[in-house]
């Protein structure tokens, strides 16, 4: 094989492994019943979920449920008035604490 060729098929192949690598978004699709029932599993990794959203005014707080009232609170929550009652897509870090509850700190919100 030619130096060119051999040049060729390299930078194809890196092509192609830098497309395959972003196709990987890291994030796991999960319910929110599963985060509910396995908080200590989920907590600190990348997760998508889908529910509607809720909120109370009094402390102002957000957060994503299903129809089985699994929560998990949404931060921040700047911006999100307009999704109140809608169905959305949330991507983000989930965490679990026994002082704040189950949180997912948004990195990607679709509705």
């Amino acid at each position: 094989m030619s130096d060119r060729s051999r040049r060729l098929v390299t930078s194809l192949v890196v092509v192609l492994l830098v497309a395959v690598a972003g196709c990987s978004t890291g994030y796991t699709a999960v319910s929110l019943e599963a985060l509910a029932d396995e908080q200590e599993a989920w907590d600190g990794r990348l997760v998508e979920v889908t529910g509607t959203v809720g909120s109370v005014d009094d402390p102002l707080h957000y957060w994503v449920e299903d129809g089985a009232t699994h929560r998990v609170g949404l931060v921040p929550g700047e911006g999100l008035d307009a999704y109140v009652g809608r169905t959305v897509t949330v991507r983000g870090r989930f965490t679990f604490r026994d002082d704040e509850g189950r949180r997912i700190l948004v990195d990607e919100l679709r509705g």
